[in-house]
């Protein structure tokens, strides 16, 4: 059974949190009053009940509620997963178990049978260790350590070795052999004195003494008889005990010498190393699946593919949207340029800087002529209007007026249509436009006067070398739509339209392709360390396997398959064998002449004969007491004496006085011995297994300084390195700790092997230097292949795993 999670609702100042344990060895770590303890007190109350008021509060009480509570999921061997919920209002406490699967509710006492009926108390001196134990290891003489050594060995704590030394040193209190000064030995003494002193004073009396005499003859008679009944009734009792068993007798008669296994066969060994093989074989095959699955998705992907060629294309395609990004700009400049004049065919050749020149002499002359002209047309006109409007209206300022508007605008007219063009103009206009036309350049005459007036010769000289850029770029831009009919091909799409979203669709592209490469390592990553893993596993299986096959050779079984396909038949057998023993300890009151030869109706007829003889002595007995009763009377009225009364009277008060003390006293010393007697049965250990595997933990404890331990109940003695053997109440007190340990580790591992419940570990281990702790480390790890284990500490060593780590802050 192991813990796999807590939910805690409300326990001390833990609230609403919920903790997962590793199912084999789960540190738990951290710093001073951070709730190690209160997670340890909430494992154990939920798993024995919650704890009563203690100095009027309940232990653990939550600061801010009156309700204790949360729940715990178990996972048991044989009923699978289970869920202990407890809650406690005040004194009223409620206790929920059922399966995590079905949600069905289990009896109470299933959760006793799971934690093999123990108390909390019991669990935690078994189960449990910390720091205090080694403090309190101090014993005031060797006969005491030694008494503790092994009963240390025997069950595993010291509390019930504790107890019962306790009822012994009161009973020694109250009497001990060869004390003087003690009160059962004086009260002793006192009624041995005073039956002395009343036997002097009696036997002055002759008649009396007569009396005396036949009553003691009388005593003895009844004393033998007595044991005669007594010895009798035991027979009966040896008898009718074996009438009530003679059904045992003859089951064992009937299954003598059936279905025998090898002593040296170990079915239980051989089962765990089945189970442990079944659990490598599973995870084995579902490693492979998972192998396979992982195989076939990178066979799904396909081999991973070198995407050199498709990041150069969408580097290339980033700078490419940026050309054409240009080249959008240059043709929007390119239509609207005032260097645009005329048809521009190719081959347009640009002008020098000397014809540059002489477009700048010829606009220098043309400007005042021109202006002249203007000016001339303007008044001609002008004067025309004034006279016409002053013809017509009479009124000279507004004929002036209207004069001058319509001039300036008939002026601008006629200019703007070449109405107004002398001679000279005209030819070198006609001179222009031949210039122009040798350069490549058509244009009107209207197109050449334009041309010398606004001098467009470095406007067109641009327009020309921006004509040239964009062409280069859109050379470039149909390179690159050559360039990628490969990518749309395998794409299986029509290109955009423009490279800035050919450019998102090329970069999806090349993404999906770093992600596809990047999931192929991932899968390759799984595919090695799940290699890795299983052949491990492999190799576990391997080792358990033939760890199998040896356990089976006195079976004379050579395969696993053959031990499986015999499991059965195997079960049935040890089950008849423990049957069997269980028949032997039953038979065991019977001779072996009795096995052999007795039957029932001898039996009875013995059992007849013993009660009529019980009978006849009955009798016998009575009419002696009957005797006795009555000389004991003539005795009593011989009596007269005073003194003998008062002597009879103090010697019966003493009497008393003394059997009561010795009432206390037995009470006391069968206490003791009953308190160990009930433990050993409660919690059955092999002291041998233990003291071996006690000297393994304590020699790697002490790097083989100390190789053997020999415990006895009168002495404890330790092995040196050099063979010599030496008392354990010699060593140091670091010694004598890793000896308490060593000892109490070989408890817990023998004692898990039938009781798989979790060890609580609770900083024990704080005065070991580094390599003793990393060793101690190992034994917590081995210890976590039987059970699980919790280790609470404040400080967590670099060799345990991160996955078996829980740190509270």
């Amino acid at each position: 059974m192991y813990i796999s999670k807590i939910e805690i609702d409300h326990f001390g100042k833990w609230e609403h949190e919920t903790f997962t344990f590793h199912p084999n060895l789960q540190v738990v770590q951290g710093l001073n009053e951070s709730g190690k303890t209160t997670i340890r007190r909430f494992i154990e109350q939920m798993l024995f009940d919650f704890k009563q008021k203690k100095n009027g509060v309940y232990p653990y009480q939550p600061l801010h509620t009156n309700t204790r509570g949360g729940r715990m999921w178990i996972e048991d061997e044989g009923l699978g997963s289970l869920i202990i919920e407890r809650t406690a209002v005040g004194s009223q406490k409620k206790l929920v178990l059922k399966s995590a699967e079905t949600g069905q509710a289990l009896p109470e006492s299933m959760l006793e049978r799971i934690l093999h009926e123990l108390t909390l108390s019991e669990y935690h001196s078994l189960f449990g260790f910390n720091e205090e134990e080694l403090q309190q290891n101090v014993f005031s003489n060797e006969e005491e350590m030694h008494r503790f050594l092994y009963s240390l060995s025997v069950m595993g704590h010291k509390g019930a070795y504790e107890q019962s030394q306790s009822l012994l040193n009161d009973a020694n209190k109250l009497y001990r052999p060869q004390a003087k000064k003690l009160e059962l030995n004086e009260r002793i003494d006192r009624l041995e004195d005073l039956t002395n002193r009343l036997s002097q004073t009696k036997s002055e009396n002759t008649l009396y003494e007569g009396y005396l005499h036949a009553i003691k003859g009388l005593q003895q008679e009844e004393e033998e008889l007595t044991t005669k009944l007594s010895k009798i009734q035991n027979r009966i009792d040896a008898l009718e005990e074996k009438h009530t068993y003679f059904d045992a007798l003859e089951e064992y008669r009937a299954i003598e010498g059936q279905y025998e296994l090898p002593k040296e066969y170990d079915h239980s060994k051989a089962i765990e190393a089945n189970h442990c093989l079944r659990s490598f074989e599973k995870e084995i095959e579902q490693t492979k699946e998972e192998l396979k699955r992982t195989e076939d998705q990178v066979q799904t992907l396909g081999e991973a593919t070198e995407d050199t060629e498709l990041e150069a294309l969408y580097t290339k395609a980033q700078s490419v949207a940026a050309i054409e990004e240009r080249t959008f700009e240059l043709e929007r400049e390119l239509k609207t340029h005032p260097g645009n004049i005329g048809v521009q065919r190719e081959g347009v050749q640009p002008f020098t800087e000397a014809e540059l020149a002489k477009f700048d002499a010829m606009q220098r002359e043309n400007q005042p002529t021109t202006s002249m002209r203007i000016e001339i047309l303007i008044g001609l006109i002008g004067i025309i209007v004034m006279i016409v409007v002053g013809f017509l209206t009479n009124q000279v300022l507004a004929s002036v007026i209207i004069a001058s508007g319509l001039g300036v605008a008939g002026a601008f007219f006629l200019q703007k249509n070449g109405q107004v063009i002398s001679p000279k103009s005209k030819r070198e206009n006609e001179r222009v436009q031949q210039i122009l036309l040798d350069k490549g350049i058509e244009v009107t005459l209207e197109d050449a006067k334009r041309f010398i007036s606004r001098n467009e010769g470095r406007n067109v000289n641009d327009f020309i070398q921006k004509k040239a850029q964009w062409n280069q770029l859109e050379e470039r831009l149909s390179a690159f739509k050559e360039e990628t009919q490969d990518f749309w091909k395998n794409e299986q799409i029509t290109a955009p339209a423009t490279v800035q979203q050919q450019l998102g669709i090329i970069r999806e592209a090349w993404m999906n392709s770093q992600k596809r490469e990047a999931k192929m390592e991932q899968l390759q990553e799984s595919i090695l360390k799940k290699e890795q893993h299983l052949a491990q596993l492999e190799q576990d299986a391997i080792e358990v396997r033939e760890e199998l096959l040896n356990s089976l050779r006195p079976l004379g079984i050579t395969t696993i398959e053959a031990f499986r396909s015999h499991l059965a038949t195997l079960d049935h057998r040890v089950a008849l064998s423990q049957k069997r023993a269980y028949i032997e300890k039953q038979v065991a009151i019977f001779s072996s002449e009795e096995k052999e030869s007795l039957h029932r109706e001898m039996l009875e007829e013995e059992l007849q004969d013993e009660v009529f003889t019980k009978a006849q002595l009955e009798s016998r007995r009575k009419e002696v007491r009957d005797q006795l009763v009555s000389l004991q009377t003539k005795a009593e009225l011989l009596e007269e004496d005073e003194q003998v009364e008062d002597l009879q009277m103090e010697a019966d008060f003493e009497r008393f006085e003394a059997q009561e003390a010795m009432k206390d006293w037995a009470t006391q010393v069968y206490a003791a011995k009953w308190i160990l007697k009930q433990l050993d049965e409660k919690v059955p250990t092999k002291v041998p297994l233990i003291v071996e595997e006690a000297s393994r933990i304590f020699s790697r404890l002490t790097r083989g300084q100390y190789t053997k331990i020999h415990l006895s109940d009168t002495q404890a003695k330790v092995q040196q390195q050099n063979g010599q053997w030496m008392e354990a109440f010699y060593l140091s007190k670091g010694a004598l700790d890793q000896l308490y340990i060593a000892i109490r580790f070989a408890f817990i591992f023998q004692l898990a092997k039938k009781m798989k419940i979790p060890v609580l570990i609770d900083d024990g281990f704080v005065n070991f230097d580094r390599e003793r702790l990393s060793i101690m480390i190992e034994l917590m790890e081995e210890l976590s292949r039987v059970t699980q284990v919790f280790y609470f500490t404040t400080e967590v060593p670099t060799e345990i795993s991160k996955e078996n780590i829980l740190k509270l802050s």
